[in-house]
């Protein structure tokens, strides 16, 4: 199952990526901790004026981030629903450095849950996911020590209003 997922996010991975020189981040280490006692989603919920939504729609595909900030950590929900494929839904919490955020993303993808690093680069009003190579380490996949990110694919997530 592992290997079904990892070959999955590779394929993801490599249908995004352009072909062309693109901006690259080096990435440093990600270090989060959820605190047991209050479940992400519900402090999105409660940080309504520093929230940021975005949003992606093409081929059937959608993409919805929110973040929240709290404190200095970034806190935010991140789903992903591509056509006539399995969603993956689920949480996310990191830190910005620069434009970038850096985050934990623990999701539900085919009834099993996972977490991977993600890191998001935004520009203006728009939001792009960065990608890189990866390892799984403790039951997670982690950007590879001295990879760097690639941010030019073809998804870019739009400011939208949040619900």
């Amino acid at each position: 199952m592992k290997r079904k997922i990892g070959l999955a996010s590779a394929t993801w991975m490599l249908l995004f990526l352009a072909c062309k020189e693109s901006p690259k981040t080096e990435i440093p280490q990600v270090e989060t901790v959820v605190p047991a006692e209050t479940p992400i989603k519900e402090e999105v919920a409660e940080q309504n004026a520093l929230r940021e939504c975005y949003r992606f729609t093409g081929n059937n595909d959608t993409i919805t981030i929110k973040l929240a900030k709290k404190g200095e950590r970034i806190i935010g929900t991140l789903d992903y629903y591509f056509y006539e494929k399995d969603k993956s839904t689920g949480t996310l919490e990191g830190h910005i450095s620069g434009d970038t955020l850096f985050a934990v993303y623990e999701y539900t993808s085919e009834g099993r849950l996972s977490k991977r690093e993600v890191a998001f680069l935004k520009r203006g009003s728009v939001i792009k996911e960065g990608f890189a190579e990866v390892e799984e380490v403790d039951g997670m996949f982690r950007f590879k020590d001295g990879a760097v990110l690639d941010f030019e694919n073809n998804v870019v997530l739009n400011a939208t209003d949040c619900d």
